[in-house]
This record gives C-alpha cells, structure tokens and sequence, in this order.
C-alpha cells in the first residue's frame, strides 16, 4: 500500500486521506516545431500532478491514477498553455528571488515521477546474466526529495 510515503499531510494524521503531489517530466520533441529528431538537448517540460492517497490505497492504483493524469496533461494544448503567463510574468523583469519562490510555489511536489520506458539492456554478457536492477538511477540534487523505483529485469520487479 502506498500510506507509507511521506507527505506533509500524512505526517499530521496517517489515517486521514491526503493529497501526494507529483512532479513529472514530460517529453516535448514531437510537438515542436521544426521537428527535432536526435538533437541533443533538454527539450521537455513539467507537470505535477494530484492524487488522493488513503489508507487503503494500493501501489498500482495509485500507478494508474499517475499515468492517467499525464496522459491528460501531453496534448499540445495543456503543454503550452502556461506559456503566454509565463512570458507576461518574465516581461515584468522579476528578481532572482521572486523567480525562485514563483518556481518553488508552482512545481512543489511530494514525489518525482519518472518514466524511462524500456531500457534496451542485454540480461546475458558472456557467461554472466543480469539477475536484476536496483535504482534509482538519477537524483535532482533537492533536499528531501523522496524517489520511488520500480524496474524489472526478467520477471522480477523491484521497488
């Protein structure tokens, strides 16, 4: 079950429903225009996401939920809808600080989620067979950030 993640309404009344908020990338190379084949770059953008988290609430529902909601949120409609306030907020000239906190205010999250799709890893090297992979395998450098990994190699799937 997932009411072992800690958010902050969770750590008030575990048995209470709480709202995890999270923060995912989205890949932004099909929709740009000219197309942007193999070039190398950052070209993705961000959402978070807002699920209700209960007591009894189960991994893969919560899964579910997730993929469900960016889905919603990778129609070209909702990627760019930000832009135009966007550009109003940075044409005011803001300060470094106020970026920051305006930042800090519209991506906070509870939990980064983060899809890496299938990895193309041979499970056999010679005599050697890949038994299993462990993660996670990036970090965001932000303090408190809190990682779930599922990966699986054959039919084993680790958390």
């Amino acid at each position: 079950m997932v009411s072992q993640l800690d958010t902050e309404a969770h750590k008030q009344d575990p048995k209470q429903p709480a709202i995890l908020k999270c923060f995912g990338a989205i890949n932004i190379h099909q929709f740009l225009t000219p197309p942007i084949q193999e070039d190398f770059g950052y070209y993705f953008t961000t959402t978070v996401t807002s699920h209700t988290i209960t007591p009894n609430l189960w991994l893969w529902d919560l899964a579910r939920a997730i993929k469900s909601q960016l889905r919603q949120k990778m129609s070209p409609d909702q990627i760019f809808a930000h832009l135009p306030e966007a550009q109003a907020f940075i044409s005011t000239l803001p300060s470094a600080g106020l970026v920051k906190d305006v930042l800090q205010a519209v991506n906070g999250y509870d939990i980064l989620v983060s899809n890496l799709g299938r990895l193309n890893i041979p499970q056999q090297y010679g005599d050697l067979q890949l038994a299993a992979i462990y993660g996670p395998s990036a970090t965001t450098h932000i303090e408190s950030d809190q990682f779930v990994n599922a990966s699986y190699a054959t039919a084993l799937l680790m958390l």
